[in-house]
């Protein structure tokens, strides 16, 4: 039976439906990329806002539509919220997140998995298997303490876990037998890493940079307060092993709406962190999320964020609309913005974005940097900045690393530019 794998959302949903697709394969299942071939077909479902929610029932629908003869299985962050309506949009059979690591069993015996209670099994990328990538995502912690009011994804994931070392070294050392050459750390909120059985990630990074073999390691979200002087010492001393590059949400750039939103930190704190990042590690480069349109952000408000952004020297930006979650806390807030109102601001803001994008990418022209393969024609390079090649006559192979030179920026974090040498 041929099965088809779909996922929505964060890159902690993406490592997830790695380690399905290998057990999925160990089931007996044959894994296709082509969703006219399947028999079922795996929704990976995300609820991080309400558009990404409606997102998931809109897809399910169409599919059901599309292919009735098709089983659609459903996991994930929106099952956790709505099984019903999943159910409702098509679905053969929904599984929440706690009941994830069994879902081929649930597929077998076509059986639910919802409120369960069970206590939560590690997925592993032993049998990492789809398409043989260069890049893998390894999920070292899952769930979140916090209580951001505009979130629900800490009801969703239930409280931060975290997977121990020896098995995320387990399935480095499996994965570099693959010729894996990028790991990507991922979780819920990696900065809660080991809170819970006595270790950090610093600690964590240092065991992966000590083992053996050519790869390179790429983190993802941190908030400022969690990037300490030991964790920058480690980036800044090991920039042949990690990745230059690092997200840092602000979501505001106003104190007054941090406060409101139930951040730990000040705009004062993401501005010297990022600052201090940039002259310890010069090539690195900083990705940070915006929330547009918070009840309560002014005109004022707006600027503030605009102006901390260019004091903190950031060079990608996702801005995004303000999306209420009718269970978050921020849903009983007063001065709620319009939607016109959020479009308005939306709009003007990404006209900021652009030039402090634009102004900070011009810098990195005719820069050499470490790259490696996406496709055929577009490599990643270790400061997140994606080439298009331009010399075609050079034969790119997908597990090697490589020197590339940027020759031109032409819109965000995207460039055209040559292959000098292999790395």
């Amino acid at each position: 039976m041929n099965i088809y794998f779909h996922s929505f959302g964060c890159k902690v949903n993406q490592s997830e439906e790695d380690y399905l697709i290998g057990e999925s394969l160990k089931a007996g299942f044959t894994y296709t990329t082509n969703i006219d071939d399947a028999q079922y077909i795996v929704v990976n479902t995300c609820s991080v806002t309400n558009q990404a929610a409606q997102k998931c029932y809109r897809y399910i629908k169409g599919v059901k539509n599309k292919y009735p003869n098709a089983k659609i299985v459903a996991t994930g962050c929106a099952v956790e919220r709505d099984a019903q309506t999943i159910k409702n949009a098509g679905a053969f059979i929904v599984v929440d997140n706690y009941g994830k690591t069994k879902l081929l069993e649930h597929i077998q015996k076509g059986t639910d998995s919802i409120n369960n209670n069970e206590e939560p099994q590690w997925e592993n990328l032993l049998n990492f298997s789809k398409t043989k990538r260069s890049r893998a995502f390894i999920k070292i912690q899952d769930g979140c303490n916090l209580k951001c009011t505009y979130c629900i994804i800490n009801k969703l994931r239930g409280k931060s876990r975290s997977k121990p070392i020896e098995n995320i070294q387990k399935e480095v050392e499996a994965l570099l037998k693959m010729d894996v050459k990028e790991i990507v750390i991922v979780g819920i909120h990696i900065g809660l890493y080991g809170h819970d059985i006595n270790t950090n990630l610093n600690t964590l990074i240092k065991t992966m940079i000590n083992m053996d073999g050519n790869f390179r390691i790429r983190l993802t979200s941190l908030d400022p307060h969690e990037i300490n002087n030991d964790l920058i010492n480690t980036m800044a001393n090991n920039t042949h092993k990690i990745c230059a590059n690092m997200h840092i949400p602000l979501q505001s750039g106003s104190n007054k709406i941090l406060k409101r939103m139930g951040r730990r930190y000040s705009k004062e704190n993401f501005i010297n962190v990022c600052n201090n990042l940039k002259q310890r590690i010069p090539n690195l480069t900083i990705g940070t999320d915006i929330i547009i349109g918070f009840p309560g952000e002014g005109e004022d408000e707006l600027q503030q964020t605009i102006n901390t952004l260019k004091k903190s020297n950031i060079d990608f930006i996702h801005a995004f609309p303000y999306s209420e979650h009718n269970e978050a806390v921020a849903a009983k807030l007063n001065n709620k913005n319009t939607p016109e109102t959020i479009a308005q601001k939306t709009k003007l803001i990404k006209t900021e974005i652009d030039k402090i994008t634009n102004k900070n990418m011009a810098k990195l022209e005719n820069t050499i940097q470490k790259a490696l393969p996406l496709n055929a024609n577009n490599l990643l390079c270790d400061n997140y900045c994606n080439i298009k090649i331009t010399n075609n006559n050079t034969k790119i192979h997908k597990n090697t690393l490589y020197n590339v030179i940027l020759k031109q920026h032409t819109h965000g974090r995207n460039f055209i530019g040559e292959i000098i040498e292999q790395k």
